[in-house]
């Protein structure tokens, strides 16, 4: 008689952080999967993402493939803080600085220019990354123990919405990820406002959760890109 061979699919794991669960267990479990180069899925100030390793080709690869992503279109990275910031891009101007202490940590993505080597997908043209300080405490408390940024794409594949809950995640990438920080359900919110600060003038590439007026309130002359 033929063997049959029957082989077993690993769920993905799911840990509990605040409000439910234990804080140091679910942030330990986050930091070492990105240690060992694996994506998660994380609660963030508005729905759940899925990041890794910012640094790390391989990752980044296999979140596009995971999204069904185009691969030309970079991601937001998130840092520990504006002292970060510092130090992956030089030379930022004034303007650049105003934005980052005004509206961070919260829902501003500000485009500059890296002195620091990220892989394909992170940097775009120029050796532009898009970086935000994230509001949320489990974002934070995750990057306070990594020495480098964190991917941040919305958890969904291509052309479906944004998980909202753990529950929602774990339905998208039954088996894919390596772990999922359940953080409760998130509320969707609009994305992060997106402002290129590489010129003389920001630029808006995407409205978003701050409105272009509070922007222009800080660095004075704004620029909107068309379809922004």
């Amino acid at each position: 008689m033929e063997e049959r061979v029957v082989r077993r699919v690993r769920s993905v794991r799911i840990v509990r952080a605040p409000p439910f669960g234990n804080p140091e267990e679910a942030i330990e479990a986050a930091v070492d999967v990105v240690r060992r180069g694996g994506v998660l899925g994380y609660p963030t100030e508005t729905v759940y993402g899925i990041g890794g390793d910012a640094t790390s080709q391989r990752v980044v690869n296999r979140i596009c493939e995971l999204k069904g992503r185009d691969e030309t279109k970079p991601f937001i990275i998130l840092a520990q803080s504006i002292e970060t910031v510092r130090v992956l891009s030089d030379n930022l101007s004034r303007k650049t600085h105003d934005l980052m202490h005004h509206f961070w940590p919260g829902p501003l993505t500000l485009v500059m220019r890296s002195t620091a080597q990220f892989p394909d997908g992170i940097a775009g043209s120029g050796g532009l990354v898009a970086i935000r300080v994230s509001p949320d405490r489990i974002c934070r408390r995750i990057l306070e123990q990594l020495d480098v940024p964190l991917v941040s794409t919305s958890a969904n594949p291509a052309g479906c919405e944004p998980a909202q809950t753990a529950k929602e995640l774990a339905h998208y990438f039954p088996t894919d990820l390596d772990l999922i920080v359940d953080g409760g359900d998130r509320k969707s919110a609009p994305p992060s406002t997106v402002v290129d600060v590489s010129g003389t003038v920001p630029l808006i590439l995407r409205r978003g959760a701050i409105p272009a007026a509070a922007i222009r309130d800080v660095a004075g002359e704004l620029d909107e890109a068309q379809g922004a």
